[in-house]
């Protein structure tokens, strides 16, 4: 469940000069339940929030030359994982993960010139400053060495509110606009990001395991480097739209798991991480009809996302220190959107999508070891699930269209999944009988009529 609060004044200090100010919340909220057993009934939540405070200016200071400016601050509230008992037969027992505060504060400025009537440039610098932040336990390791058990030399505690940790620095962009004629023009851009909250997945459990992870002293922040390059074009007096864009993409201070690493409710899940580096990349092209009875838009994306151990890290080298896909790898990307225009109030709309299945690790062998059998696994993400595509239908009814009336409505009816595929969610594997069973789980894999009624005043 997501949920967003926020409230936005805009000031007119003077004809050139225009402020913004922000405030809001964002909350994430996620649950599973187990109920195959009611001894082993459990809940297990996740929650975060983020506040946060922007204040933004914008202003002419000259012919085909405008500033922006401002500041923003924002609060990290994690709680990680809990779990908990369901039923009064459940004998599971509670665990709650410690949770995780944090305070991000940033100021920045933006400067966009037209040099001419084809040339413009934005140019942008923003630093930051992250705090992390008490209740909590620093744990302090050996220097040079991965977090362990037995390279930990002591456990700090802070109270609330005190700095245990912080990181902080700059961050660039640059784009540049050249107008090569009237119908097409040319964008190359360029940017440098950190991030603070980072994730890890497990992409063989039956339902979402993701972790959040604030960054820390043993965590440092995600850094990505990316540089890009677009061509668009406008065909038959906006008629069509054809737009081409490649990306290249570096990133350090990724997270990855160690084998057999316990990520679920782990207070310690440093000692479970390996530092990992990444790079992606790939190209988009996208062909736009925007006018007439018949119009909508195809697009294909062609992407790569991919990681490797990072060369300072000495716990573990997965797959031999090679390139290998992430879990959000799927290379081949096609989507179709059309709409038909049948009058003036009823108009009907398909779509189509099509995605590379995602990657997984399977079990590709078991052996004999010391008396018990054992499972052998492929290299990390060696594999992949089936693809994924899904065809959508509706139709569209709009009420008349007298400018007078109390409200405007309008009916939609169709169908989710037409073709009844049973895209896979996920992949995973659990013993039956001492042997090792795989499963494929889908979610709304039937098709699905639906009806809406939507009005406005």
């Amino acid at each position: 469940m997501k949920i967003y609060a926020r409230n936005c004044w805009v000031y007119y200090i003077n004809n050139k000069l225009e402020s913004e100010f922000i405030i809001g919340q964002d909350t994430y909220k996620f649950g599973i339940e187990g109920r195959d057993s009611p001894p082993n009934s459990f809940r297990l939540g996740y929650d975060i929030k983020q506040k946060f405070i922007k204040i933004n200016f914008k202003q002419e200071v000259g012919f085909r030359h405008k500033l922006s400016y401002g500041l923003s601050t924002q609060e990290y509230n994690l709680m990680p994982g809990s779990l908990q008992p369901l039923g009064e037969e459940s004998t599971i027992a509670p665990q709650t993960t410690s949770i995780e505060n944090a305070l991000e504060s940033a100021i920045y400025i933006a400067d966009d010139v037209e040099i001419s009537d084809k040339l413009n440039v934005n140019l942008g610098l923003r630093y930051v400053l992250y705090n992390y932040l008490g209740p909590g336990n620093l744990r302090i390791y050996e220097e040079g060495s991965s977090p362990s058990p037995n390279t930990l030399i002591r456990e700090e505690t802070f109270e609330n509110f005190e700095n245990l940790h912080t990181h902080h620095g700059p961050e660039f962009r640059f784009g540049m606009r050249y107008m090569i004629n009237n119908s097409s023009s040319l964008k190359v851009g360029y940017n440098t990001s950190r991030q603070f909250l980072q994730i890890l997945t497990n992409n063989t459990a039956i339902a979402p395991t993701d972790i959040w992870k604030l960054s820390d002293n043993n965590i440092a922040p995600q850094w990505g480097d990316q540089i890009s390059l677009g061509y668009y074009k406008n065909l038959k007096k906006n008629t069509f739209e054809l737009s081409s864009e490649v990306y290249y993409r570096t990133m350090k201070n990724l997270l990855d798991y160690r084998s057999g690493a316990v990520l679920l409710l782990n207070d310690q899940v440093e000692q479970d991480i390996l530092n990992t580096e990444g790079k992606s990349y790939g190209f988009e092209l996208m062909f736009k009809k925007n006018t007439g009875k018949l119009n909508g838009w195809v697009s294909y994306f062609y992407s790569r996302s991919l990681l490797r151990t990072a060369q300072d890290e000495t716990a573990e080298i997965i797959n031999n220190g090679d390139w290998y896909p992430n879990n959000f790898d799927q290379p081949h990307n096609l989507t179709f959107m059309g709409n038909y225009e049948l009058s003036k109030r009823v108009n009907t709309s398909l779509s189509f999508t099509y995605n590379t299945g995602r990657p997984i690790t399977l079990p590709v062998a078991k052996f004999e070891y010391a008396g018990s059998e054992r499972i052998y696994f492929s290299e990390r993400n060696a594999y992949r699930i089936p693809d994924y595509y899904r065809l959508d239908l509706s139709i569209n009814i709009e009420g008349n269209h007298k400018v007078k009336k109390l409200a405007h409505s309008s009916w939609s009816l169709g169908v989710y999944n037409v073709l009844g595929r049973q895209n896979p969610f996920s992949v995973f594997f659990t013993p039956v009988n001492g042997a090792l069973q795989g499963y494929q789980l889908s979610i709304f894999a039937r098709p699905i009529p639906f009806i809406t009624y939507n009005f406005r005043i």
